[in-house]
Formats: structure tokens, sequence, C-alpha cells
């Protein structure tokens, strides 16, 4: 009978993957803000939200 404090290998897996893309995902967004690209991102977005209502 396992624990509920045990977890199997296909579980600690999981999390170790998840844990990766966690790591790995938010050095890709301290890369891009060390770049700049947020400004980038907001201009883009205004100009697709001003093109959704007519303006732009």
């Amino acid at each position: 009978m396992i624990k509920p404090t045990e977890r199997s290998e296909s579980e600690r897996r999981l999390w170790a993957v998840r844990g990766i893309i966690l790591i790995l995902s938010a050095a890709g967004i301290g890369y891009g803000i060390m770049r700049g690209e947020q400004a980038e991102v907001l201009k883009k977005a205004v100009a697709v939200c001003l093109q959704c209502i007519g303006i732009g």
C-alpha cells in the first residue's frame, strides 16, 4: 500500500518536467525584459486594439 506522502516515479517525473518548464519560462521572460521587448509587445498590442475597434 502506498502512503499518502509517497509519490510514484511517474509523478516525480511530472513534477520535475513542470519545474523545468517553469524555470525556462521565467528565464525567457527575464531575457525579454532585459532586452526591452515589453515596449515592443505593448506597441503591437495597442495597434491591434485600435484596429479591432476600427480606429487604426
